[in-house]
């Protein structure tokens, strides 16, 4: 039984690409049979649409699948309890492109190589990534642009330990980036452990800075 990394997927850009992702990105697993696909509604975020498995892989065995899954996508299975919804949004007054959000599970950590595929096909679109993996206690935010990445995440478990001090010195750098975020991740609508998550990045700066 996995840990589970709890995602929340931020896909920025323009509105007819949006759609046309968010239209791609519906389906099911590749070893599914018709029939189950009828009892079954299809993942409104199936990584196999969007990243697929090769036919070779698919037809060999179990460990094969899972081993391609984890070095293209990051993570076995691909996303769990996937959901998707949409909406315009407004920042410091003015209109952002259009988003869709997709909550879902990733056993052990994020998906970040999904994502650095993802955006190399659809280069017109931003990708942010929040997640929160509670048992190993890390917390982190990516970014993907065009095939590119950039993902930062303190160990929030570690946040006290005096001797992790210079590992803050050398994260704050990549810190700087969670900074546009912090006011969203801190407010009332997330749950207490994101908020705490939050604050413990605040804290990890205000450390580094110190040293």
């Amino acid at each position: 039984m996995p840990n589970w990394c709890n995602n929340l997927l931020k896909v920025l850009g323009p509105e007819n690409d949006i759609a046309t992702f968010t239209k791609r990105a519906v389906g099911y697993a590749p070893w599914m049979t018709d029939k189950e696909k009828a009892n079954e509604k299809p993942c409104q975020l199936n990584f196999h649409s969007l990243v697929p498995i090769p036919k070779e892989v698919v037809n060999g065995d179990e460990a094969g699948i899972e081993q391609w899954e984890k070095e293209n996508w990051g993570c076995k299975w691909g996303a769990s309890l996937g959901g998707a919804r949409h909406e315009v949004v407004s920042v410091s007054a003015k209109t952002v492109p259009t988003i869709a959000a997709h909550s879902f599970d990733t056993p052990w950590g994020p998906p970040i190589p999904f994502l650095k595929t993802v955006s190399d096909k659809w280069p017109t679109l931003i990708f942010l990534l929040d997640y929160d993996e509670p048992n190993m206690q890390f917390k982190g935010i990516a970014q993907a642009k065009a095939g590119k990445t950039e993902n930062y995440h303190i160990v929030y478990g570690e946040i006290n330990d005096t001797s992790k001090e210079p590992v803050y010195a050398a994260m704050q750098s990549a810190l700087q980036f969670c900074l546009p975020y912090m006011e969203d991740l801190a407010n009332s609508s997330h749950n207490a452990n994101e908020r705490r998550a939050a604050q413990l990045m605040r804290e990890a700066i205000a450390t580094a800075e110190r040293i």
